[in-house]
């Protein structure tokens, strides 16, 4: 068959992975047509974990072994070494006959499911997670491309690349008109899958989680909380985000000094993932637990003056001496003492007793 027209068919049916829903199955039947493979597959990966796996010409019980037990043995990949977008690789380049012939992945898998060859294309690779465009065949051939003119392989990558890169500049577009929102400086957002994976958050996350105190952390690329319990609290909230079906829902986390990290979660907006795994947009606010008291009740309440009132409402928001003796050009040793004086009038023995206390005037 000339591949001309089976070219231009699959560079027609690429484009649709910009939208916001590919129609995958076509996507795939017209690339499969013009490799002249037996089956073809839109893969995203986690690291190793498959979470989207879309397929044409492939055993459904072949679908169901990789994407449960088999994904992550897959030689093919290497998250720990990422490939460029727009490579391409062959099985048959990747391990000799012999090392095949004794891998659990090829014998196990490939062959028990008529699989002797698979060509992959990377398109994409970021933040832990990656996506390939797959080719299997029953009847491995020297060349992956077979008769495919270099011109035409390199063509039908551009297409795929080109319309991939739309899809991640119209998700960076929507992510950033959403970010946009923040009202101030303790407000972030973030994109997260629904296992808690960090795609995307905005620069103050670090900056909020810190002074907030609440246990919420970023570890490995995932947001999770140092409590078990706490962490099922989150894994709860975005499995609810997905089931609501972008109705907002809410969690809050008690902080340090009366601090509250507050998560609203919802379905995010299908363009801002890769495959047709659903994404959660996290709005992550610091607020409080109760409203912080005016300066002059401080003063009042406490019997302070209008400088160890400035240091006791800093502490209340985190902040440590040093920072506040710079900013306001005070030596070290004076903040130092004007905060002993107001932890002497309040009769308070420790911050955190201070802390409490000037809380209670709100």
């Amino acid at each position: 068959m000339h591949s001309r027209p089976a070219l231009a068919r699959a560079i027609d049916a690429v484009q649709t992975l910009s939208d916001p829903v590919p129609r995958y199955s076509e996507v795939l039947d017209s690339c499969r047509a013009w490799m002249g493979s037996d089956g073809a597959t839109f893969l995203v990966f986690e690291g190793r974990q498959p979470v989207c796996f879309e397929s044409v010409g492939i055993d459904p019980k072949a679908q169901q072994a990789y994407v449960s037990h088999f994904g992550t043995r897959d030689f093919m990949l290497d998250p720990e070494n990422p490939r460029a977008s727009g490579t391409w690789l062959d099985s048959e380049c990747m391990l000799e006959a012999e090392v095949r012939l004794k891998n659990e992945y090829y014998v196990d898998f490939m062959c028990r499911y008529r699989i002797r060859q698979v060509v992959a294309l990377v398109i994409s690779e970021s933040a832990g997670v990656s996506a390939a465009l797959s080719f299997q065949r029953e009847a491995p051939i020297h060349d992956g491309h077979g008769t495919r003119a270099p011109g035409e392989v390199r063509k039908f990558a551009n297409a795929v690349l080109g319309a991939m890169a739309q899809r991640q500049e119209a998700g960076r577009q929507w992510f950033e008109a959403i970010e946009s929102g923040n009202a101030d400086f303790n407000e972030a957002t973030l994109l997260l899958t629904s296992k808690g994976d960090v795609l995307k958050r905005s620069t103050s996350t670090d900056a909020i989680l810190e002074v907030a105190g609440c246990g919420l952390t970023i570890r490995n690329g995932r947001l999770m909380h140092r409590e078990s319990k706490a962490g099922s609290a989150l894994t709860h909230l975005l499995g609810q985000a997905l089931v609501a079906d972008r109705v907002p829902t809410s969690l809050a986390f008690s902080g340090r000094y009366g601090k509250v990290c507050k998560l609203q979660a919802a379905k995010a907006n299908p363009k801002l993932g890769i495959g047709i795994e659903p994404l959660v947009v996290v709005r992550l606010r610091l607020g409080w637990g109760r409203a912080r008291p005016p300066l002059e009740a401080v003063e009042v309440g406490l019997g302070l003056s209008r400088a160890e009132a400035l240091v006791v409402r800093a502490l209340i928001v985190g902040q440590r001496v040093e920072q506040f003796s710079k900013e306001h050009n005070l030596s070290i040793h004076t903040v130092r003492r004007q905060l002993a004086s107001a932890m002497t009038k309040a009769h308070c023995h420790s911050q955190a007793e201070l802390v409490a206390k000037t809380l209670l005037l709100s």
